[in-house]
């Protein structure tokens, strides 16, 4: 997988630079010697990025998992399965 910073495309002359991005809150992964926690971050980070670009941002909640997938303490499916659960209990928003 590139980089997001390797997805970027130059402004042309005399446009404004592009706005700052907040750094992820998984960064400290992202440098780790161990290259699946490592894929694993980058991963996070690009679904991170995602919701950013739509406005967004990620709970403490889904960090926590994200950060527990990353260690490999939880699969994919377990983090599926928790991101289901804890929102089924969520009162529902209709607010579209």
């Amino acid at each position: 997988m590139l980089p997001l910073s390797s997805l970027h495309r130059p402004s042309p002359a005399g446009a404004s630079a592009p706005p700052a991005v907040a750094p992820s809150p998984l960064s400290e992964y992202l440098t780790s010697s161990d290259p699946d926690k490592r894929q694993r971050a980058e991963n996070w980070r690009f679904a991170i990025g995602l919701q950013r670009v739509d406005g967004l941002s990620v709970s403490p909640f889904l960090v926590e998992l994200a950060r527990k997938n990353i260690e490999g303490l939880m699969t994919n499916e377990e983090v599926q399965r928790a991101v289901r659960f804890h929102y089924s209990k969520q009162p529902k928003s209709h607010s579209l």
